[in-house]
């Protein structure tokens, strides 16, 4: 078990204002990622109350949309993990990185295992009173991004994520509460804010789960005019110093003297 000292550091603010820097230049590669998703699963829901316009009565085909609408749900939470990852890494996210997952099935199947089971588990424990469920959530919260990131398998990420949050739940629950006050504004603002917040949602469990793990992310680098000290660049500097002389009526003279001779 490691000591206080030992332990890795999550500043909240940090990470969220950390996350909004490398959000920023990626925004509009996030938003169409969202638009992407928000549109497949409207296309889902839209054919699917065609077929069954009672949902009260499910059939054989609401159930295969049903079935249809988690696999495209689990397809999308791979890659808007992998696009946060990326971006974490000082990458590039792109749209294409929604479908991942279709070019690696392994990887689909046991992060669809790993989300089932941490449903199940957090579920049980919230039945059991809450506490424990709140306390497992914490636990294994990052399971899924040891799937992801790292190639882990299920059981193998449910340790990892167990052994990084071992007396770090108290940070990380402060850093869930603040994430959920933020999509909360961002869903009271018509629901448009949620295009922003979730995107900043992810960015920011990539950059704690880098933080806990004892891989911090870079700091984020700031393009500023002025160097370091403050100083402008020294070609401004040397045109600014160079004073600018008038020529007296003398040398002209002496001008017009050198012309002629």
């Amino acid at each position: 078990m490691k000591s206080d000292s030992e332990r890795p550091a999550l500043s909240i603010g940090s990470a969220i204002s950390e996350s909004w820097a490398r959000l920023k230049p990626n925004l509009g590669t996030f938003i169409l990622a969202m638009l992407v998703g928000a549109g497949v699963s409207y296309l889902l829901s839209y054919f699917g109350g065609i077929i069954n316009p009672d949902p009260g009565h499910a059939n054989g085909t609401s159930f295969i949309f049903s079935i249809l609408s988690l696999l495209v749900n689990v397809v999308f939470g791979i890659g808007l993990i992998r696009m946060a990852i990326k971006t974490v890494n000082g990458e590039r996210p792109l749209v294409s990185d929604l479908t991942y997952a279709l070019s690696d099935g392994d990887l689909f199947w046991r992060y669809l295992v790993t989300q089932v089971l941490l449903f199940v588990i957090v579920t049980l424990g919230l039945v059991a009173l809450i506490i424990p469920g709140i306390y497992l959530f914490l636990t294994y919260a990052f399971a899924q991004y040891f799937v992801v990131d790292k190639g882990s398998s299920t059981s193998k990420a449910f340790h990892q994520s167990a052994e990084m949050m071992n007396g770090n739940q108290l940070q990380f629950l402060g850093l869930v509460l603040a994430l959920s006050i933020i999509n909360v504004i961002g869903a009271a603002l018509v629901g448009l804010g949620l295009f922003i917040t979730l995107p900043l949602t992810a960015i920011t469990m990539v950059h704690a789960y880098r933080q806990l793990s004892g891989t911090p992310p870079k700091a984020v680098e700031k393009k500023e005019d002025e160097d370091e000290s403050g100083e402008q660049p020294k070609m401004i500097n040397d045109m600014e110093e160079k004073p600018v002389t008038k020529a007296t009526p003398s040398d002209k003279a002496k001008t017009a003297s050198k012309k002629k001779s």
